[in-house]
């Protein structure tokens, strides 16, 4: 019980470590601000397995418009929607794009501290598996 303990909690940090770097590093590439519009919604059904309604599940994407010194680009975006009306045709979103890669973008708005709390939650969680571990050792 002891050791499995341990290595659920290095597996929890480990994965709190990579939330937070991943959110890191997209605000550290994607560094431009554009002002994009949504031009299309692109709906998703999907297998979810990770809910307590496991089975089909229908998303929906915004497709952006914005332009870039490059020229126009148009990106199916990964921020996910539950109901048909969260994203609205003609709504104006800002964005910071990676001037490298225009695809790889994100909403301005997010901040750096959600990446942390995302890792002070498995960081958090790992010190519970962790002393659980210890005191049953």
């Amino acid at each position: 019980m002891k050791l499995t303990g341990i290595i659920i909690a290095v597996v929890l940090w480990a994965v709190g470590l990579c939330v937070f770097l991943s959110e890191y590093l997209q605000a550290k590439r994607c560094t431009v601000k554009a002002a994009a519009v949504i031009v299309d919604v692109k709906e998703e059904k999907r297998n979810d397995y990770n809910s307590h309604r496991a089975g089909k599940r229908t998303y929906y994407y915004p497709i952006l418009s914005f332009s870039t010194p490059k020229g126009p680009v148009r990106v199916r975006t990964n921020i996910k929607g539950y109901h048909p009306d969260t994203f609205i045709r003609g709504e104006k979103l800002d964005i910071l794009y990676n001037p490298k890669n225009p695809h790889d973008l994100k909403r301005t708005g997010t901040k750096l501290w959600e990446g942390a709390v995302g890792m002070g939650f498995f960081f958090l969680l790992g010190a519970v598996f962790l002393y659980i571990a210890l005191r049953a050792g």
